[in-house]
């Protein structure tokens, strides 16, 4: 192991005080540069905490007084179910502190540490709670028109069978139109989605099971 490597291992396992006091872990994102995280149970969305300057330019090294005033940033470039995302948008603006770019990938807000860990954590704990639809386990029940298909026997599909069959498929999932995988996702159970062509309904899509 190169000296620069062991500096970097010897500063990620350090003993931290605000770490252990506030269930925080270190955490090295490359370059030297050193955090706090917070993890949330989503896959690869964290916190990341680092005091600020008085131009609240992050420093690159762990917090180390409560006082402090500090950065807490939430990257959410990583995400990729677009529900999922939205969802966690509407939370981040619910609370008004937070600053965002144009495409919502990198979130953050100003606070001292002691504070500022408190409003995260209870951001965190909005986020943890979502359901997240991604559409595992779910089954719908397709009816088609008659008068256009003929004598065709109503089917199970499970959402899955529409993901494998892709966009513009044998399904015609629409990526924007009135058809898309969205539209299956958010559908209610016991609730019918009908699809339309030019000449009335072609096909009824009902939800028959929801995630498990």
């Amino acid at each position: 192991m190169s000296d620069r490597a062991k500096t970097i291992m010897d500063k990620l396992y350090e003993e931290n005080a605000l770490a252990k006091k506030h269930n925080l872990d270190n955490y090295h994102s490359g370059g030297g540069c050193f955090h706090l995280a917070y993890f949330t149970n989503v896959e690869g969305l964290m916190w990341l905490i680092n005091d600020i300057d008085e131009s609240n330019e992050p420093s690159m090294d762990y917090p180390t007084d409560e006082n402090q005033r500090c950065m807490f940033g939430l990257d959410l470039c990583y995400l990729e179910d677009d529900v999922q995302t939205e969802q966690i948008v509407e939370i981040l603006q619910r609370h008004q502190a937070l600053t965002v770019d144009e495409s919502y990938d990198h979130t953050f807000f100003y606070d001292t540490f002691k504070s500022g860990v408190k409003k995260m954590k209870a951001i965190t704990n909005e986020i943890n709670s979502l359901k997240y639809h991604t559409g595992l386990g779910e089954k719908f029940v397709v009816i088609w028109n008659r008068e256009s298909y003929g004598e065709v026997e109503p089917r199970i599909i499970t959402f899955n069978d529409f993901v494998n069959d892709g966009i513009g498929g044998e399904w015609n999932i629409d990526e924007d139109g009135e058809f898309t995988l969205d539209h299956l996702r958010n559908l209610k159970l016991g609730k019918m989605l009908e699809v339309c062509s030019p000449f009335g309904w072609d096909i009824k899509v009902i939800k028959i099971k929801e995630v498990s």
